[in-house]
């Protein structure tokens, strides 16, 4: 590979943390409801699908940091809450569930796409998602259930998470995700002709 194009790729990669950072920070300061939407899943996305799984991690694990330092900070409300019950295992859940959103993406692409890209596309924009809000969930029932059942407020648990909790913003997310996967595609397919 020249050195030209592998300047490029940092310069594009660059471009993507930068993306990962101020979409996360902006989510965080204008949240939808009682969490925040996350939007960063697109960058990530496209970091894995032209990449691969490492390089969506490393975008995941900024996603991650981030989403940290906003529990921390206050800026994201459900996680500061969190943060007072367990600072070590929410920074640990914020950083699993960011690389997972970004390795996920790399091994789906790498798996459906080699024969037929766009539908490898779709299905690694619609696994982002899936895989950070799932995550999220799991942890959530393991390590902080009592919260998860005071947040839910006498409500049925399982109810809660799907309306309450993640409900509309898994489905924002998704859908966010499926519209921009044709357009992630074609920004894949000039990139790689670069």
């Amino acid at each position: 590979m020249s050195q030209k194009k592998v300047g490029l790729n940092v310069a594009i990669v660059g471009i993507f943390a930068a993306l990962v950072v101020v979409l996360q920070f902006m989510s965080a300061i204008f949240p939808i409801g009682q969490f925040n939407l996350t939007l960063t899943l697109i960058p990530i996305v496209l970091g894995a699908v032209l990449y691969g799984p490492r390089v969506g991690a490393a975008l995941g694990a900024i996603f991650g940091a981030v989403v940290v330092i906003c529990c921390f900070t206050g800026l994201d409300v459900g996680g500061s809450i969190l943060v007072q019950t367990s600072p070590i295992l929410t920074t640990a859940v914020c950083m699993a569930k960011g690389i997972l959103a970004g390795v996920l993406p790399g091994i789906v692409f790498n798996a459906a796409g080699k024969r037929k890209p766009y539908f490898g596309t779709v299905l690694a924009a619609i696994s982002a998602p899936v895989g950070n809000t799932g995550l999220f969930l799991i942890c959530m029932l393991l390590f902080f259930k009592s919260t998860l059942v005071s947040w839910a407020g006498g409500a049925d648990t399982v109810y809660y998470i799907f309306t309450g909790l993640t409900g509309w913003n898994f489905l924002i997310e998704l859908a966010i995700n499926a519209v921009a996967a044709p357009l992630l595609y074609r920004v894949t397919k000039a990139v790689r002709h670069i």
